[in-house]
């Protein structure tokens, strides 16, 4: 089935979403070569076995090995060195004038090689793998495609998620879950071996291979769906990985996203309405270039007053005394419009992206019993050490903090931070600090109390919102208003609810 068909047959899966656009796309992941040790099962050599065998019935000497084996003095010292240096014999040496022969004894690691047979045998090799650029996961090699093939072959180029594996990120458990599914189609003879330890990373390099991608956007307020398929399957973890990729910033799809107006972005409009919400933003565009204008007046006072100190002209200072009071006058009508604004949304404030990472702390740092804080993804970025210390600090002092979050299967940026708040769960004041993990959620919420609630489209607790990190417009509500905020309570408690049962 080609990619038209594709889109086709899938059209009309999600009432209420437009099929915008349906690609080949390649998929970044790394070629990754792996300095390995691998511990390999071989037969215990006959010569070996039998001396082995001898020295458990309880001969002693050289001599006496070599007379029941029939082998010559040389094989059979050649063999005993091999054994003592694998620690399967002992070789006692008598004290005197030296005459006495030397007594050779099994040891018990050497008893236990008797039951095998077998000796297990480190060796060093290079290991390829391929780890994907956008999930993180591992898989066996295969050969991917550069990027002028991709160029070549016309398919959308997607942008790698992750960096290329240092040797101290290579994650043994998941290579040797891969390494087992790879023994699996070789020659039996081969499944005795096991993978030990990544020794260093000799080289990695991005690759590409293709999937499809089938991009949907909800008609009423330009949510995001995808379907990826690799093959003939899809995969959701891809899906996930590019959809976090867009709510971070990453420019990974094709199709630009497109949105509705932009009061649909924000639940808020459902609760504190259309014209309140307005009235906010007007206020968040206005009052800042008033507030300039007002300090640029301001500067000109001050300028004007020097001069009046510098001169001693009469005329001088009644036009500095004439513009004092036009400036001052303009000054007053500037902050009567300001008045004006802020009384016409008194309970609503729009924030830029700049002002959502002080507004969390702030809300911890306010609230006497509860904060709620909804977000899809977690990240060792944004649940940083500040913040954990902060929740810590709150919870040992009774505030209830609670935490919703959950889109797409948990990854090991999540893993990691989970298992630093639970690290917080079990110090003072842990059982205030709640952990759910909701169903694919899209909502970013924060609640403080019953006293005032942020929503936004800003990822709360997978992105920190430093300036410098780019070119991201985020904007969120924060609402005072009693009944909004009950409102969304109602909306948010029963998610909390529904995710214990």
């Amino acid at each position: 089935m080609d990619i038209d068909e594709l889109a086709q047959k899938h059209e009309a899966d999600h009432p209420g979403y437009l099929l915008v656009d349906w690609y080949e796309a390649a998929f970044p992941s790394y070629e990754v070569y792996l300095r390995v040790q691998v511990q390999v099962e071989q037969p215990l050599p006959t010569i070996d076995r039998f001396t082995l065998q001898a020295l458990q019935a309880g001969v002693k000497t050289t001599d006496e090995i070599g007379g029941i084996l029939g082998l010559e003095h040389q094989i059979v010292c050649d063999a005993l060195e091999r054994l003592q240096r694998m620690g399967f014999i002992a070789v006692a040496r008598p004290k005197g004038d030296g005459k006495q022969r030397e007594i050779l004894n099994i040891t018990p690691k050497g008893r236990n090689i008797l039951q095998t047979l077998a000796l297990l045998h480190p060796e060093e090799e290079s290991l390829p793998i391929c780890l994907d650029a956008l999930t993180g996961e591992y898989y066996p090699h295969r050969r991917l495609y550069a990027a002028g093939n991709v160029r070549d072959a016309d398919w959308y180029q997607i942008p790698p998620y992750l960096t290329a594996p240092e040797y101290d990120e290579v994650e043994i458990v998941s290579l040797r879950r891969v390494w087992r599914e790879v023994q699996r189609t070789l020659p039996k003879m081969e499944h005795k071996r096991d993978l030990l330890d990544v020794l260093k990373v000799e080289r990695a390099f991005v690759g590409y291979r293709p999937m499809r991608v089938l991009q949907f956007i909800r008609r009423a307020d330009g949510a995001l769906l995808l379907h990826v398929y690799d093959g003939v399957e899809r995969s959701p973890r891809h899906e996930a990985a590019l959809l976090k990729m867009e709510e971070e910033g990453i420019r990974a799809l094709r199709a630009e996203p497109k949105r509705g107006p932009e009061e649909a972005l924000d639940p808020a409009i459902e609760i504190i309405g259309a014209g309140a919400y307005k009235a906010a933003q007007l206020k968040a565009m206005e009052v800042p270039k008033l507030r300039g204008s007002i300090n640029k007046l301001e500067q000109q006072i001050q300028e004007t007053d020097a001069l009046q100190r510098s001169s001693s002209r009469e005329e001088d200072t009644a036009l500095v005394t004439q513009r004092r009071v036009e400036v001052q006058e303009e000054i007053g009508h500037l902050k009567e419009r300001i008045a004006e604004l802020e009384s016409a949304a008194p309970t609503v404030q729009i924030l830029s992206m700049i002002e959502h990472r002080p507004k969390l702390l702030q809300a911890l740092r306010d609230a006497q019993e509860r904060v709620i804080v909804v977000s899809p993804w977690l990240t060792p970025t944004a649940v940083n050490r500040e913040l954990r210390d902060l929740i810590a600090q709150r919870i040992a002092k009774g505030v209830k903090v609670w935490i919703g979050y959950g889109f797409g299967e948990p990854d090991r940026r999540e893993e990691r931070v989970l298992h630093d708040l639970e690290q917080i769960q079990r110090d003072k004041g842990g059982h205030n600090l709640r952990l759910c993990r909701l169903e694919d959620t899209h909502a970013k919420v924060v609640i403080c109390d019953d006293k005032y609630m942020i929503t936004t489209s800003f990822n709360w607790l997978s992105f920190a919102g430093q300036p410098e990190r780019g070119n991201r417009v985020e904007y969120g509500t924060l609402t005072m208003d009693p009944s909004a905020v009950q409102a969304m309570l109602d909306h948010v408690m029963p998610m909390f609810t529904a995710s214990n049962d």
